[in-house]
C-alpha cells in the first residue's frame, strides 16, 4: 500500500501583511539558454554547458500573484509576485571564479532532464520531469543525496506600475504569442484599481528577467 504526506508549506512572504486573491499560474516554456554575453549555468541532463539554442532549458516555474494589503499607515493594497521551481538546497552557496564559471567541481546524477545552477543561492532547479527523483550530488568532496521539490526561487516582491492607489483582482496569465527570440518570459497581469476615481480594468506585459545572479567581482 502507498503511503503519502501532504507537504504544506507558507508561501506568503511576510507575516505582518494580509493577502487576497491568490493566483498561481505554471510557465512549462523554454528558458532562454547559456549564450555568449549571458551565462545562465544550464546543463545538459549529462552535465555539459547546454547550447545557446537549446530546446530543452525548461524552467517549469510556478508563479504566484496576490494583493498584499498595507502594512502601514500611508501605504496601500499592491499586487506583489513571487516564483517557485523544482529543485534542491545545497545548504550552501557555491564558489565562481572571476570569469563567471564554477570554482568547484559539482556531481550530479539520477537525472533525466536538464538542470539549472544558481551557484549564489546554493541551489539547483530541475524540470518537471525530475520531480520527485533522487538526486545524486558530489560537491567539494562530499557526497549526498537529495528529492527534487517545489522550492522557492526568486522572493517576494512589488509588481511594478507607475501608480499603486487601491489595486485588487490581480491575475497573471501567459503571453499567447510566445515568440522563443523576441518574447521569452514574457506574462501579463490584468487587475481592477481605483485610481482613477472609479473601478476600471488596467493590464500590462512584464518580462522579468529571471536567471542566477553573481555578485560584481
Amino acid at each position: 500500500m502507498a503511503t503519502y504526506t501532504p507537504l504544506f508549506i507558507r508561501v506568503s512572504g511576510t507575516t505582518v501583511a494580509g493577502y487576497s486573491t491568490p493566483s498561481l499560474i505554471f510557465d512549462p516554456r523554454v528558458e532562454p539558454s547559456n549564450t555568449s554575453t549571458t551565462y545562465a549555468f544550464w546543463k545538459t541532463p549529462s552535465g555539459a554547458n547546454q547550447p545557446a539554442n537549446s530546446s530543452t532549458t525548461f524552467s517549469h516555474r510556478f508563479m504566484l500573484s496576490s494583493i498584499r494589503s498595507a502594512a502601514a499607515g500611508g501605504q496601500t493594497g499592491r499586487p506583489v509576485m513571487s516564483t517557485f521551481r523544482f529543485g534542491i538546497r545545497l545548504g550552501r552557496a557555491l564558489k565562481v571564479n572571476p570569469d563567471g564559471s564554477l570554482g568547484e567541481t559539482l556531481v550530479i546524477s539520477g537525472n533525466v532532464g536538464a538542470y539549472q545552477i544558481d551557484p549564489v543561492a546554493g541551489r539547483i532547479y530541475f524540470t518537471a520531469d525530475d520531480e520527485d527523483r533522487i538526486i545524486r550530488l558530489g560537491f567539494n568532496g562530499q557526497r549526498t543525496q537529495k528529492m527534487v521539490t517545489i522550492i522557492g526561487e526568486s522572493p517576494e516582491d512589488f509588481v511594478p506600475m507607475d501608480t499603486a492607489v487601491n489595486e485588487s483582482n490581480f491575475n497573471l496569465f501567459l503571453d499567447v504569442a510566445g515568440f522563443p527570440a523576441t518574447r521569452r518570459g514574457m506574462v501579463w497581469g490584468l487587475w481592477s484599481s481605483t485610481r482613477d476615481g472609479s473601478p476600471n480594468l488596467f493590464m500590462q506585459s512584464m518580462a522579468r528577467k529571471i536567471t542566477p545572479f553573481l555578485p560584481p567581482q
